[in-house]
């Protein structure tokens, strides 16, 4: 699979050995150009929950191989872990 397009999180969670390749996986995808409808991805695997109005992404969920396909489209130009963000809090801030 092309990583390239995957960020790290993500890149990381699918070489998990124990992930069931049916696992439906929370996504966020961008596209690089404006497009006439969203088809071409839900025709890969990709079922859209949320589209951005103001930037040419959408959330949803794929399995594993869905994920792959997606990446291999040249119209995706990132595909983004959709889960929750751990915030660290700034030591010198505390100090």
């Amino acid at each position: 699979m092309n990583t390239d397009k995957l960020d790290e999180t993500l890149a990381q969670y699918l070489k998990n050995p124990d992930l069931n390749p049916t696992e439906e996986i929370p996504v966020i995808i961008t596209i690089d150009e404006a497009t006439e409808g969203l088809g071409f991805l839900e025709k890969k695997g990709f079922h859209i929950k949320y589209h951005y109005q103001n930037i040419q992404a959408v959330a949803g969920t794929a399995n594993s191989k869905s994920i792959a396909a997606l990446a291999a489209l040249p119209s995706v130009s990132k595909i983004e872990y959709d889960g929750k963000v751990e915030h660290f809090p700034d030591e010198q801030a505390s100090g």
